[in-house]
């Protein structure tokens, strides 16, 4: 599902910014990857065509709060966001009357599982390549030690 939200990205736009949140947490059920990995992923599938920005969470967040801190936190780097692609309307909620939203669905235009699904093959240290179609992530991933 994000895939096809940052394809779409790519595609519809000359400028694509990813921010990563909860960059303080790895190796847990929610996420598997650490900061450095995810954003390694992101280069490995998307080259030169996206700039990355990690944020660690702010602690028990409003979605009001955590989408000013976001926007607040892209804004001191120099940037100007102005639209925000979500890929559920509960996503797309935390930026609303902030940012131009752009809703792709990527649950039923997505390629038929979940984040959760993957999550819970890595934790139980089975194969993923039925999830994962890109060789190159395969590769990287292989020698994690999950917990």
């Amino acid at each position: 599902g994000h895939r096809l939200l940052i394809e779409s990205m790519i595609k519809e736009n000359k400028n694509v910014l990813i921010v990563i949140g909860s960059i303080q947490e790895s190796r847990t059920n929610k996420n598997p990857f650490t900061y450095q990995e995810r954003k390694k992923m992101l280069e490995i599938c998307f080259n030169n065509s996206i700039h990355i920005l990690g944020l660690e969470d702010i602690g028990s967040a409003t979605k009001k709060q955590w989408a000013d801190y976001v926007i607040k936190e892209v804004r001191s780097k120099g940037l100007n966001p102005v639209l925000y692609y979500a890929g559920d309307d509960e996503d797309a909620s935390w930026f609303n009357m902030r940012l131009n939203v752009k809703k792709i669905d990527r649950v039923t235009k997505g390629w038929g599982f979940s984040g959760t699904t993957l999550r819970e093959k890595l934790r139980n240290n089975e194969d993923v390549s039925d999830i994962i179609a890109n060789e190159k992530i395969l590769e990287f991933i292989k020698d994690i030690k999950w917990v």
